[in-house]
């Protein structure tokens, strides 16, 4: 279950990477293309203060300076991948039974020798 910053995170994501690829045209090489830079610039102050810095914010910025190649979901891709690796580095939860943590046993007879 994703929580509160991490839905607004992929919703301005998911915003974000509409707007490049719907009006491409006008975000081209042309007069417009510093509201395509300023779009990427402000997506990654937001992102970073919603889930804070993750390295992984760096090289989708440069790639989204990059002309055609920011028609990709890039920022899309990086939320997932941050909300993902967060995840699968936390520690499991301990699990409560009968008012119980779930501990490795410990005492007399489960003592390392």
């Amino acid at each position: 279950m994703l929580t509160a910053r991490e839905t607004t995170a992929l919703a301005f994501a998911i915003i974000a990477d509409a707007l490049q690829i719907a009006l491409f045209p006008l975000f081209g090489e042309g007069i417009l293309s510093p509201l395509d830079d300023c779009l990427d610039a402000a997506m990654f102050l937001i992102l970073v203060k919603l889930l804070g810095w993750h390295p992984i914010l760096l090289p989708t910025f440069a790639t989204e300076l990059i002309p055609v190649v920011d028609l990709c979901p890039t920022w899309t891709l990086a939320v997932l991948i941050i909300v993902w690796r967060k995840r699968k580095i936390q520690p499991p939860q301990s699990k409560h039974l009968n008012g119980l943590t779930s501990a490795p046993p410990s005492g007399p007879l489960f003592t390392a020798t």
